[in-house]
C-alpha cells in the first residue's frame, strides 16, 4: 500500500469517526429526542466543565428555562425539573438506583455509608443500624451537647464581635459550630474550633473531600486518573481519615455511657472485641456524619443569617414570636418548646429553599424503561432532579426569587403549600430520605432561637450578595456580619 493512500486513510478515519459520533449522538442516540446544549450531547467532559465553574446549578436552571422540564446534560444523562419527577425518581416505589459513581466517596472504596451505598438491601441494613441514633429518645439525650455548643458560639461571637462593633466572618464561625457539634456527638468531645478560632486541617480536609468526591460523581470516567491527583490534595484527603480514625480509636479504648451519636451507633458488647472491619465501618459512618451532617446544616444556617440580616421585617417578626414564647431571658430554651413555633419553622424552610444544602444533582439510573415527567426514559439512562431550578420554579412558588417565610404558613399562598411542598424536598424522599433529618431540624431551631433572641445581625457591607457555589454540596463564601447584642435586661 502506498504511503499516500495510507495517509489518506488515516486522515479520513480521523475526521470520519468524530463526525459519525456527532451524528449518532445528535440524531440516533436513545436520548436524541431530548433537547439540550450541543456540546452536552457530544462531549463527555461538558458537565465536568460546568462543575468546575461552580455555577452549574445556575447553568442548569437557565437550561430548563430554555428547553423545558427535561434537558439532556450528557452523553447518557438527563436533568429534570418537574414536580412529579421527584416521586418518580427518588420516591418510595421508584426503581431508580444510585449510580455506581457514588462509591467513589467510600473510604478505600471498601466500606460504604448511607450516602455511598448503592445496593438497596445493604442500604436498608445500614439504615436500620443507625435508626436508633435518630429516635426521639436519642435526640432528647443529645440536645444538651447541641445547646452547650450553641451557647459557646453565642458567647464567642459576642466577645470577638465586641457586641456588634466588629464584623465577623459568620460563615467561618457557623462552620466551627457545626463541626464542633458533630465532634461532640461522634467522638465524645468537640474539636474546640470555636475556642481556638483556627481554621484547622480538618476543615480543609472536608472541603477537599467534598470537592474531589463531587467531581468524580460528576465525571466518574476520571476515576482511573486519581493517582495523578497532586500530592497536596491527596494529603488533604487522607488527613480527614487519619484524624477521625485516631479519635475513634481513643473513644473505643475508653468506653463511656455518654449518650451521643457514637453511643447509639455502637454495640457495647461488640466493642469489647472490636474487629478491624467493625472499626473501619464505624470510621466511615462517623466521617459521613461529619461531612453530610455538619456541612449541610452549616449551609442552611449561613443562608438564614444572611437572609435575616437583609430582611429586617422577617427578623423582627421572628424575634417577636420567640420573645412571646420566652418572655424571661433566663428561660431554658429546649427543643420541645420551640419545635412547634410556626414562624421559626417557616424561616428554616424558606432558608433551605433559597440556599439548598445539596445544590447539585443526585444522579440515579434504572435498568428498565420508565416514565418520568410524562416522557419515556430509556433503560440505563442517568437522571436527576435539578434542585436549585425546581426550588425556584414559578409553577410551584410565588415570587420564587424572594425570601418569603409566609409562603409556608399563610393560607394566601395556596400554590406554595400544595405544589411547593411537593416540589421542595431538601432531605430527599423515599428510602433515601436523610436519616438525620430530625437532628438537623433540632440544630437549626435551637441555633436560630438562641441567636435571634441575643443578636441583631447586619451585613458589614450592605451591598454584599451572598451566593453559594455548586460542588454538589453547596460551597459557601465568607459572610461578614456585625452581630449587635440585645441586652433585654436593660430594655
Amino acid at each position: 500500500m502506498s504511503p499516500i493512500s495510507s495517509t489518506g486513510i488515516y486522515w479520513t478515519t480521523l475526521l470520519l469517526v468524530p463526525l459519525l459520533w456527532v451524528i449518532y449522538q445528535t440524531y440516533l442516540s436513545p436520548l436524541s429526542k431530548f433537547p439540550g446544549p450541543f456540546w452536552a450531547k457530544v462531549n463527555p467532559l461538558w458537565q465536568l466543565c460546568q462543575y468546575l465553574t461552580g455555577e452549574r446549578h445556575k447553568i442548569f436552571m437557565k437550561l430548563h428555562h430554555k428547553y423545558g422540564d427535561i434537558v439532556r446534560i450528557g452523553i447518557n444523562e438527563l436533568s429534570v425539573c418537574h414536580l412529579e419527577a421527584q416521586r418518580e425518581i427518588y420516591g418510595q416505589t421508584s426503581v431508580f438506583l444510585k449510580v455506581p459513581a457514588y462509591k467513589t466517596g467510600q473510604k478505600d472504596f471498601q466500606y460504604s455509608s448511607l450516602a455511598t451505598e448503592t445496593d438497596p438491601i445493604i442500604h436498608s441494613k445500614l439504615r436500620k443500624q443507625l435508626s436508633s441514633a435518630f429516635s426521639t429518645k436519642a435526640l432528647d439525650s443529645m440536645e444538651i451537647y447541641i445547646k452547650a455548643n450553641i451557647d459557646i458560639f453565642c458567647a464567642s461571637i459576642r466577645k470577638r464581635g465586641k457586641d456588634g462593633e466588629q464584623g465577623l466572618d459568620i460563615c467561618k464561625w457557623i462552620n466551627f459550630l457545626t463541626l464542633d457539634i458533630f465532634g461532640d456527638l461522634c467522638f465524645g468531645k468537640s474539636f474546640r474550633l470555636m475556642e481556638d478560632e483556627v481554621v484547622t486541617r480538618l476543615m480543609h480536609s472536608i472541603e477537599r473531600f467534598i470537592y474531589f468526591s463531587a467531581m468524580l460523581l460528576t465525571c466518574p470516567g476520571l476515576l482511573p486518573l486519581t493517582r495523578l491527583v497532586p500530592k497536596r490534595l491527596q494529603k488533604g484527603l487522607m488527613q480527614l481519615s487519619q484524624e477521625s480514625l485516631i479519635t475513634i480509636n481513643e473513644r473505643i479504648a475508653n468506653p463511656s455511657d455518654r449518650k451521643d451519636l457514637f453511643y447509639y451507633i455502637t454495640d457495647p458488647e461488640r466493642l469489647k472485641e472490636t474487629s478491624q472491619d467493625f472499626a473501619d465501618r464505624l470510621h466511615t459512618t462517623c466521617e459521613h456524619f461529619l461531612v453530610a451532617g455538619g456541612d449541610t446544616t452549616s449551609t442552611v444556617l449561613n443562608g438564614a443569617v444572611f437572609l435575616l440580616a437583609t430582611n429586617h421585617e422577617v427578623l423582627e417578626k421572628l424575634h417577636r414570636e420567640l420573645v412571646e414564647r420566652f418572655p424571661d431571658r433566663k428561660s431554658d430554651i429546649d427543643h420541645h418548646k420551640i419545635a412547634g413555633l410556626p414562624y421559626l419553622n417557616a424561616v428554616i424552610e424558606e432558608a433551605m429553599r433559597c440556599y439548598p444544602p445539596v445544590i447539585g444533582t443526585l444522579p440515579r439510573v434504572s435498568s428498565q424503561e420508565n416514565v418520568v415527567a410524562g416522557h419515556k426514559i430509556p433503560p440505563n439512562c442517568v437522571v436527576s432532579i435539578a434542585p436549585y431550578a425546581i426550588s425556584r420554579d414559578p409553577r410551584y412558588f410565588t415570587k420564587p426569587e424572594c425570601f418569603i417565610p409566609e409562603r409556608w404558613i399563610d393560607p394566601e399562598f395556596k400554590r406554595d403549600q400544595n405544589l411547593g411542598k411537593l416540589a421542595f424536598q431538601p432531605f430527599s424522599l423515599g428510602t433515601r430520605v436523610c436519616v438525620g433529618r430530625n437532628l438537623a431540624y433540632m440544630e437549626m431551631r435551637l441555633f436560630l432561637a438562641k441567636f435571634v433572641l441575643q443578636f441583631r445581625p447586619e451585613l458589614e457591607d450592605p451591598n454584599f450578595q451572598y451566593e453559594n457555589q455548586d460542588h454538589t454540596l453547596a460551597v459557601r463564601p465568607p459572610l461578614f456580619v456585625k452581630c449587635y447584642y440585645l441586652n433585654r435586661d436593660s430594655a
